[in-house]
């Protein structure tokens, strides 16, 4: 019986494979010659076989924990491993220049079948190795690109002046590559890392020699929330205020509008929870809250 998968069999050329095939026959013979000879022998292994199944074996597979951490870093934008995958692809033809001296050194009766067997064994799985990490690696990157692709599209789209005129165009490319090459923005979203190259060239515009960039605007959509309420300390500090003259300008805390709860758990809300409720609210509904905050 072959000593090699399917799979890695497929990593040898047919010059290699033939070799083996010859090998193995080799072996096949000398083991006809040699049966019958240690049958108590072979009864003892067989009992021996037969205890080591019937012992649990530690899969190494379970052991390790490669589960990713929910937690980490959510707002950081998918790699492009590019050293990475020039770093597997080396490996993997290194290995196989290993493959092909290993298989002279053998022809030339360098080596003896065992060691060939041995070294061919370990440059096999090391090549399928390396050839799921490489396989891997330029899905990342697959991954990368299509999401910076996405990005990039959808910034221009919100500003077709942009890409409309070349040098405004230059500078906020040149802003992007100055800007990601720094460390400070290495885990920033591609949308945000746009946005800040935008800001960065239209606070220069005058300076960088393009004049007239347009500012970021406000994401389409998405209304600034009225700054959240104050706490109860914070209003006892600030006195009574002003006697309210119609119904309208009534406090809150003696409203007695439907809407008066969705308020008060609006202020319970942490700013980052407070913009998204109310970015998510149409503009009848904020007008309506607005009352009692």
């Amino acid at each position: 019986m072959s000593k090699y998968t399917e799979e890695e069999l497929e990593l040898l050329s047919d010059e290699e494979r033939e070799a083996l095939e010859e090998d193995m026959d080799e072996d096949d013979e000398e083991q006809d010659l040699e049966e019958g000879e240690g049958s108590d022998e072979d009864g003892e292994d067989e009992a021996t076989d037969a205890d080591e199944a019937a012992t649990p074996q530690e899969d190494p597979a379970a052991q390790a924990d490669d589960t990713p951490d929910p937690d980490a870093a959510q707002d950081a934008p998918p790699t492009a491993p590019v050293a990475e995958i020039q770093a597997a692809q080396q490996t993997i033809d290194g290995l196989k220049g290993d493959k092909t001296k290993l298989l002279a050194d053998y022809n030339d009766g360098e080596i003896d079948e065992e060691e060939f067997q041995t070294k061919l064994e370990e440059i096999i799985t090391g090549i399928s190795d390396a050839s799921s990490t490489l396989g891997a690696l330029k899905a990342q990157q697959a991954d990368a690109d299509k999401a910076w692709h996405n990005s990039v599209t959808s910034h221009l789209q919100a500003y077709p002046e942009i890409e409309a005129n070349p040098a405004w165009f230059a500078a906020m490319d040149a802003q992007v590559v100055a800007l990601s090459s720094q460390p400070a923005f290495a885990s920033m979203s591609f949308d945000k890392l746009l946005k800040a190259a935008h800001s960065t060239v239209a606070a220069s515009a005058d300076a960088m020699g393009v004049s007239g960039f347009p500012a970021l605007r406000v994401d389409p959509g998405k209304a600034t929330p009225p700054p959240k309420p104050a706490t109860p300390a914070q209003k006892q500090n600030k006195g009574l205020g002003a006697i309210p003259e119609t119904l309208r300008d009534i406090p809150a805390a003696a409203a007695t509008d439907p809407d008066e709860s969705e308020a008060a758990e609006l202020e319970k809300l942490d700013p980052d929870e407070y913009e998204a409720a109310w970015a998510m609210m149409t503009d009848e509904k904020r007008e309506r809250l607005l009352r009692f905050m």
